[in-house]
């Protein structure tokens, strides 16, 4: 976990209050489990932590690699397909300028790179491969993970 995502947890305010529940990670924290990091960081041979802040400060995706294939979990970063395009933003994040950012460093690399993206929270599109032409990014959409 980010540092300063465990910071913004336990340090909330009116507006964030109801995202975090401090009885899901304090029992953690006072039995000494976290593994806290600072900035992008390989967990496991071929498993990356890579800071995308904007959704909360100390938000984080995960990055995953094998046989040169690369997988993308951006999390609440664009929790759906349709959070793509880099005006769609959530009006939940925290810092919506940050994760503006956050989404054109990643769908730059993602886009060079070709990752597959994983949206968790999509009910139409579960996976996709980033696009981009002269106005900006878009998806195409796997059918099966075996397909990307």
């Amino acid at each position: 976990m980010q540092r300063a995502e465990y910071h913004w947890a336990t340090h909330t305010n009116e507006r964030t209050a109801a995202s975090y529940f401090p009885h899901n990670f304090e029992p953690v924290a006072a039995a000494g489990l976290f593994d806290f990091v600072d900035g992008e960081t390989e967990v496991w041979p071929g498993i990356r932590l890579l800071p995308t802040p904007g959704h909360t400060p100390g938000h984080q995706s995960v990055l995953v690699e094998s046989d040169g294939a690369r997988l993308f979990y951006p999390a609440d970063l664009m929790p759906t397909s349709a959070h793509v395009p880099l005006p769609w933003i959530m009006g939940y994040d925290v810092e919506p300028l940050r994760t503006l950012e956050s989404k054109r460093a990643v769908l730059q690399r993602a886009a060079d790179e070709q990752w597959l993206l994983l949206f968790e929270h999509d009910a139409y599109v579960l996976a996709g491969r980033v696009t981009r032409d002269g106005k900006g990014y878009g998806l195409a959409p796997v059918t099966s993970l075996s397909d990307g």
